[in-house]
């Protein structure tokens, strides 16, 4: 049987063309340090006396491995979440993401 492939405009076709706008993307990160149960997230925008202006983004989230990186967050249609029965963080949180959409909101945010 064939199998899907795609190239990496892909990820500006579905990151940069189909979030609304930067709010948008900035609250779909938000949303990815929520559900690693983030108990802070700072944001800072970088934007005066820089060369390269950017958006960074820390929190104290329980973050990825190299594997969970490599398997999961970089591989678009991974079925991590939805193998998560109780739809909760390990914490017990909720979760809010669902789609994936969070990864590729980034490309809305700058040219790299």
């Amino acid at each position: 049987m064939g199998t899907f492939k795609t190239k990496a405009r892909a990820v500006e076709l579905l990151g940069r063309k189909q979030i609304r706008d930067s709010v948008t993307a900035l609250a779909e990160l938000m949303k990815n340090s929520y559900d690693a149960d983030a108990d802070t997230l700072r944001v800072e925008f970088l934007t005066e006396n820089v060369d390269n202006p950017c958006i960074v983004i820390c929190d104290t989230g329980i973050g990825m491995d190299r594997e969970a990186l490599e398997d999961k967050w970089l591989v678009l249609g991974t079925p991590s979440k939805l193998e998560n029965r109780e739809k909760k963080t390990p914490g017990g949180r909720p979760l809010m993401g669902a789609k994936g959409i969070g990864r590729l909101a980034v490309s809305r945010l700058g040219q790299q």
